[in-house]
């Protein structure tokens, strides 16, 4: 059992999802409580077309119920539902949880050099005498030209 710091959902048709936690050793089946309140992934009008089915959205901390992201579970109980569309298959694509961050994930990196976090990602900020965009084209007129091949008189 793991408390759940964000997640990651990704659509099939449902119009909207409901997130619930429980624990396996739970005396009853209806002990749930809610993490991640009903969110809304299609509007009406999409669902009604059946337009935009496949959203990915990301839920961080500020986004999931506190008291109960805090909490360790063990078990995951996922509301789909779909009220525009009755002729729509809905579910969804996937759903990934991520325990809150390790205090050792610090970035190591020298102070000079600026790390960005970006997901599971760590992106190290290139300096500033690196390739820019188009440098290539440009240093091709500075480089030493060949002698192109001289053409020959055929008579």
């Amino acid at each position: 059992a793991l408390p759940i710091y964000s997640m990651d959902i990704g659509n099939e048709g449902s119009a909207f999802v409901e997130v619930l936690v429980g624990h396996s050793t739970s005396a009853s089946e209806q002990d749930y409580e809610v993490i991640l309140v009903t969110s809304s992934f299609m509007s009406p009008t999409e669902s009604k077309n059946g337009s935009n089915l496949n959203r990915v959205r990301m839920f961080g901390p500020d986004k999931l119920v506190k008291g109960t992201a805090e909490k360790k579970w063990d078990r995951v109980k996922i509301v789909c539902t779909q009220p525009y569309n009755k002729n729509l298959a809905y579910g969804l694509c996937f759903i990934r949880f991520h325990s809150p961050p390790d205090a050792n994930d610090a970035p190591s990196a020298s102070p000079n050099v600026k790390v960005t976090k970006l997901g599971q990602f760590k992106v190290k900020e290139e300096d500033s005498s690196s390739l820019q965009p188009g440098a290539l084209f440009f240093s091709r007129g500075t480089k030493p030209s060949t002698t192109p091949p001289k053409a020959t008189d055929r008579k």
